[in-house]
């Protein structure tokens, strides 16, 4: 499995460290990009967006569901999403569903990745449906990243704008800001 091949490591100075060896392959992972996200109405972005987040899911649907106690609801996002019967909540809810599933089943909290977050955003902007685009972000993010701390360990977000510029994130704690001149990315 591609995800826990360490051997893209051995030649860097964090594949000897203690950190590495503690964490390395050992959380369960959503990670979801946006790059693509380029429609030109709102109708076909949430589309390309459920598109996404599917494949996403689809990652997991082998997963013995029955074998996880409860989360009746994350369970029926998850089988709305994978089967195509997903609603603009489910996907608003998305994030928070697949993250309570797998950290109840793995027993380990849930790293969230998400790549060019703003290009959908960018977009909405261009094409003359950003109220829309940001409402359902706003939903997106604020159920996942901020109403989510018992199943989120961390989550990495990128994109050229600065996150706090919509709002989208008010009310997350502990953020870091970096930038490629920031030194930690050296």
């Amino acid at each position: 499995n591609q995800e826990k091949d360490e051997t893209i490591f051995k030649d860097t100075y964090i594949y000897n460290t203690p950190f590495f060896k503690e964490h390395f392959g050992k959380y369960p992972v959503i990670f979801l990009t946006f790059k693509d996200a380029r429609e030109n109405n709102f109708e076909t972005m949430i589309e390309k967006i459920r598109r996404i987040i599917k494949e996403e899911f689809q990652k997991y649907q082998n997963l013995d569901l029955d074998k996880i106690d409860g989360l009746s609801a994350e369970k029926k996002i998850f089988e709305n999403i994978i089967n195509d019967k997903s609603s603009i909540v489910n996907l608003e809810d998305s994030i928070i569903a697949l993250s309570a599933i797998l950290t109840k089943y793995y027993k380990k909290p849930t790293i969230i990745l998400i790549d060019e977050y703003d290009t959908p955003i960018l977009t909405g902007w261009m094409e003359g449906f950003y109220t829309d685009i940001i409402k359902f972000f706003r939903n997106f993010f604020g159920a996942g990243l901020k109403d989510n701390d018992k199943n989120l360990k961390k989550a990495l977000i990128t994109g050229i704008f600065k996150i706090s510029g919509e709002s989208l994130f008010s009310g997350l704690n502990n953020l870091k800001y970096l930038t490629i001149l920031s030194n930690q990315l050296a």
